[in-house]
């Protein structure tokens, strides 16, 4: 794998290099700055590659890999062109840039298969036995692992109770998967992986994300955890408000036609208003109230009260479902921002009625309130609007836990890719398919 990802990163520098070689190197640079110019886009392509995902072969399914690969190849182009332009104080011709990058997605495509082709006969999926406690949540990850091009292919579930002989279980299995069993039993079965050499698979609990991220503490010659409890250091809160509100400004400003046209159009398809305002929650459960273009029918919730949008939603017009497939409708939302109410990224802000129910039946849902709601997100990322309410704490709190600078800068690059992503704008699913895919 270490060589298919050399040989695919050999492959794309190479086509620009003779592009760049044959046409730019005379008006920007000569001899050791062509050196240069080349170590920087591989550097720029490497980045944009292991931010997106273009190089998890085996993890991802082929066509996000090389949707992957070919946005990390556009994005390194288009900057390498711009910063062409600055050295030359001129804008020069894009069309060597426009052939190269057709080239280069191309030959993109083609390793990327032959690479997947090779993971699959090299590391061929082991079958696996899932330990569960017959929960909704853990058939939906059964669901997911199914779906997913991932190594381990679960063959065989079973219920753990106090008779399970589960050793015995294990024997004819590489790896195992830990559901929401008990403590104890997850305990000893995870020594006994490590012990015997079996690949262990576990879905964390909120006690796991917490430890997982805890800072080493050394006492003398003892090991203790120190758990975060704090999210943002005051000195990152103000580098993370000073981000939010020039980012918010400049999208503002770059996207003001694009909202111009949305707004136009929204008001001539019916003459309502052109913004839905709707109270949220935010940091610490401060209310306010998120501004986002309408993108339903004038009082929708006047006969069903608070809730959810569905994916065959009559509340939606036309194109009100266009807007929310291209996430257009959220760009109000950079107002939040500008406000302080909102922040480039965190948890998605939610309705205190539906807070209040969740939290009857989720407890945990509430740490999601220890930072400022966001625009984008780990659970807007990874997550869909019908992904659950568990997953959805995991994810929050996996970000909460990891709060840094650095990780809102790399959601915010990866939600370049999400954007042009249609699985994470599906609305929730009827109940009577989710009683369906917990049946199946």
């Amino acid at each position: 794998m270490f060589f298919c990802k050399a040989a695919i990163t050999a492959a794309l520098v190479a086509v620009f290099y003779v592009t760049y070689i044959r046409f730019y190197n005379v008006q920007v640079f000569y001899y050791k700055g062509n050196a240069l110019v080349t170590l920087l886009y591989t550097a720029a392509f490497l980045l944009l590659m292991n931010t997106y995902g273009g190089f998890r072969i085996g993890v991802y399914r082929l066509q996000e890999l090389v949707f992957s690969g070919v946005l990390a190849s556009f994005i390194a182009d288009v900057l390498m062109y711009l910063v062409f332009c600055m050295l030359a104080r001129r804008m020069l011709t894009p069309w060597p840039q426009c052939v190269m990058f057709i080239v280069q997605a191309m030959l993109l495509a083609a390793l990327l298969v032959v690479a997947h082709r090779i993971h699959i006969c090299v590391y061929p999926p082991v079958d696996t036995l899932m330990f569960c406690a017959d929960t909704a949540h853990e058939a939906d990850i059964l669901r997911k692992l199914e779906d997913k091009a991932v190594r381990q292919r679960v063959t065989k579930t079973l219920v753990l109770d106090a008779d399970t002989d589960w050793r015995a279980a294990m024997s004819s299995f590489d790896a195992v998967v830990l559901g929401e069993i008990e403590p104890s039993a997850r305990s000893e079965i995870m020594a006994y992986c490590f012990e015997s050499g079996k690949q262990c698979l576990v879905m964390p609990s909120m006690q796991d994300i917490i430890l997982h991220n805890a800072t080493q503490f050394m006492a003398a010659d003892s090991l203790l955890y120190s758990c975060r409890n704090r999210s943002f250091t005051p000195d990152q809160l103000m580098m993370k408000r000073v981000m939010d509100v020039l980012l918010s400004a400049l999208i503002l400003l770059v996207t003001s036609p694009l909202t111009l046209l949305t707004a136009l159009i929204i008001k001539l398809q019916d003459g309502g208003p052109v913004f839905y305002r709707q109270e949220r929650l935010t940091r610490n459960g401060a209310r306010f109230m998120l501004i986002k273009f309408r993108s339903m029918i004038v009082d929708a919730e006047r006969e069903t009260g608070a809730v959810r949008a569905g994916e065959a939603d009559k509340r939606i017009t036309p194109f009100g479902r266009f807007i929310r497939a291209a996430r257009i409708d959220e760009l109000p939302q950079l107002i939040n921002i500008l406000k302080g109410e909102m922040s480039l990224v965190g948890p998605r802000p939610e309705r205190p009625e539906l807070f209040r129910e969740i939290c009857q039946e989720f407890p945990q849902f509430a740490y999601r309130l220890k930072v400022k709601a966001g625009l984008t997100g780990y659970a807007q990322l990874y997550g869909r609007y019908n992904t659950s309410f568990e997953d959805k704490v995991r994810l929050d709190l996996l970000y909460i836990e990891r709060a840094s600078i650095l990780q809102d800068l790399q959601l915010l690059f990866f939600t370049v890719k999400i954007i042009f992503m249609k699985e994470s704008t599906s609305g929730v699913r009827e109940d009577k398919e989710q009683e369906e895919d917990i049946a199946g």
